[in-house]
């Protein structure tokens, strides 16, 4: 693989970290159609276990820039996408709403935190040349 492939690569991985936090965002308002009968949520229930996901996101993306500075951006990444899988797994398995509203906050950190890292990582992979069209992959 030459170069310039193995750089977009690398920069279209990376960039996922920016779809992920869409996607985590929006597929609550599908996901509630569901969720919402079983643990008998009100509106107000549903509310704080949708929001929670973006308080997390505020501590990810916080924490996130002395995260990447101590340990490296592509470490960070790796770290928040360990996160992704374990919140989704907490998600999944959450049997009381207050448990899914600690699931969904520490499936934020990792929101948060890879939305910051991930144009960080993109920036330092790719040649200069390349570099402002493919740090806006991440958007």
């Amino acid at each position: 693989m030459n170069t310039d492939k193995y750089v977009k690569l690398v920069a279209l991985i990376a960039a996922l970290g920016g779809l992920l936090f869409g996607y985590d965002t929006g597929v609550m308002s599908g996901a509630l159609l569901f969720i919402s009968p079983d643990f008998s949520m009100t509106s107000h229930q549903e509310g704080w276990v949708t929001s929670m996901l973006l308080v997390g996101a505020a501590i990810g993306a916080l924490v996130a820039g002395r995260a990447a500075d101590a340990w490296g951006r592509r470490t960070t990444l790796l770290i928040g996408g360990a996160i992704f899988i374990i919140g989704s797994l907490w998600c999944a398995l959450a049997g009381s709403i207050f448990a899914l509203g600690a699931a969904r906050t520490f499936l934020g950190v990792a929101v948060g935190g890879v939305s910051i890292v991930s144009p960080m990582y993109i920036a330092e992979v790719v040649p200069p040349a390349m570099r402002g069209r493919l740090v806006s992959l991440n958007t």
